[in-house]
């Protein structure tokens, strides 16, 4: 059973993983933590549903869609609520991203109500076994996804003009500008990106989750832990941070219960916090 617990955790943890590397690359470049990055990952996760509800695409043939929608969401955003402040105190960057939160939260009450609504997939409760252990079908699907787009996120990050721009502009945006790196162009491109990216987690967790408006909140909380834990900023951090996080909590829920394993990871955090504020991989940069 612990090998079956360790596969669950990575599992899961693949799939936490991708939540807080879209909010690792907006701080890694722009310094603002988005505490409504949860609320995008729930936009994400309605945008699939509502592909599957009512033009019967599955959620997995949906990403593209929830891609292009988070990104295009992602630039309004930045330039219509961001932008004016982005040189303003970190205060402003947390009320203003909170604020944002609540209004998504709201918006969606309104179109899809309170209900908790999943999807029923053909393939969602077949499980492949192997080597004893047992992993559901629709979990590996989001968690080989989910490694494709990391990856993908990887080599666009160290292959492309854009990535090294990027990595630049993280290092300092006011040499970045004197280079010649076109700085507002890039950021606005980047917050774009995290909010695509979190739109994608949103795709691949609706298949093994449930979403309603308030899910969002937890997903905010989490993403946090994660880019903490993982190294303020780091790519890479957040995806081991994800599996952390993941293995905490199934290894905590079988052999303590459900409920310690919020505990547990509240305990690494503060650990963290105290004994490495930069996080486990160091440096607060992409």
């Amino acid at each position: 059973m612990f090998l079956q617990t360790i596969v669950d955790g990575i599992m899961l943890g693949g799939l936490y993983a991708i939540i807080g590397m879209g909010l690792a690359v907006v701080f890694g470049t722009m310094r603002i933590i988005n505490f409504a990055h949860g609320q995008f990952v729930m936009v994400g996760m309605y945008i699939s549903y509502a592909c599957f509800q009512f033009l019967h695409i599955d959620p997995y043939l949906s990403i593209g869609i929830s891609f292009v929608i988070s990104f295009l969401l992602g630039i309004l955003v930045f330039r219509l609520t961001l932008k004016p402040i982005l040189h303003a105190p970190e205060m402003n960057h947390i009320l203003l991203t909170a604020g944002l939160g609540l209004m998504l939260t709201n918006l969606s009450q309104m179109v899809f109500n309170t209900n908790q609504l999943t999807v029923n997939l053909p393939y969602g409760h077949h499980t492949i076994h192997f080597l004893h252990v047992e992993v559901n079908q629709a979990y590996l699907l989001s968690f080989i996804i989910a490694g494709f787009v990391a990856l993908f996120l990887f080599l666009f990050m160290l292959k492309t003009e854009t990535g090294r721009s990027i990595r630049a502009i993280s290092q300092n945006s006011s040499s970045s500008a004197l280079m010649g790196i076109p700085v507002n162009r890039i950021t606005t491109l980047v917050f774009g990106l995290g909010i695509a990216i979190a739109g994608v987690a949103g795709t691949l967790l609706l298949p093994v989750h449930y979403v309603d408006p308030s899910v969002g909140d937890s997903f905010s909380l989490l993403a946090f832990i994660i880019v903490v834990l993982g190294g303020m900023g780091s790519i890479f951090g957040a995806g081991i941070g994800g599996i952390l996080i993941g293995l905490i909590w199934s290894l905590s829920s079988f052999y303590l219960g459900g409920s310690y394993g919020d505990v547990l990871t509240y305990i690494m955090f503060l650990l963290v916090l105290l004994l490495k504020p930069s996080g486990l991989f160091g440096r607060s940069r992409v």
